[in-house]
């Protein structure tokens, strides 16, 4: 009889809760990729920027500053080879409207920026491991292209950490604000189903 009360009510409350809770996650979902879109659109100019500069360095500079405007010209080739798909499927992509497929592309999102804030480190990490390098007895042009590329892996790592912590923090703070205040009323754990009621 139990059983039959708690199936029942759960039942009963489920539409009531996926009929407030689909638009709202929609709008969630929508202002999610508005953030994705804004920091590819950033990667791109970041992109663009470095083209435009060390374009003109590597082709007029000198010993490691060379080095320095190469290896950020072909970092960048790479950014903007992710910035450009990136933005396309912003604009592409279909809101979801179910809490749980929200709440699990959320994490998902996450997950991404955490595992890129680690590569970025390992990025800055290699910067100094290169400029440690360039000290060491090695033919001129060899410390020469390892302290300017080192100085452009410090570069370009220092900015996509910056980046990717801003955008996590950004997806972070807009789930509190938003995705965890539309938790749907019925949840199931092992020990049954619990409904809830927010005002």
């Amino acid at each position: 009889m139990k059983s039959i009360l708690i199936l029942l009510l759960s039942c009963s409350l489920t539409p009531l809760f996926a009929q407030r809770d689909t638009a709202s996650v929609r709008q969630f979902s929508l202002e999610k990729e508005k953030i994705t879109r804004a920091g590819m659109y950033t990667l791109g100019a970041w992109s663009l920027g470095n083209f435009a500069v060390s374009g003109v360095g590597w082709a007029r500079g000198t010993g490691s500053n060379k080095y320095f405007h190469m290896g950020n010209v072909l970092w960048n080739t790479v950014n903007f080879a992710i910035a450009v798909p990136g933005i396309i499927m912003t604009y592409r992509s279909k809101p979801v409207s179910g809490y749980f497929a929200a709440w699990k592309k959320q994490k998902q999102t996450e997950t991404v920026y955490w595992a890129n804030a680690a590569l970025d480190l390992v990025y800055i990490s290699g910067g100094f491991g290169l400029r440690a390098l360039s000290n060491t007895p090695v033919k001129p042009i060899n410390a020469m292209r390892w302290e300017g590329f080192g100085n452009a892996l410090l570069l370009q790592g220092a900015f996509l950490l910056l980046y990717d912590v801003s955008l996590l923090t950004a997806h972070k703070l807009h789930a509190a604000r938003k995705l965890d205040k539309i938790q749907p009323f019925v949840s199931a754990s092992p020990g049954g189903f619990y409904a809830s009621l927010r005002f």
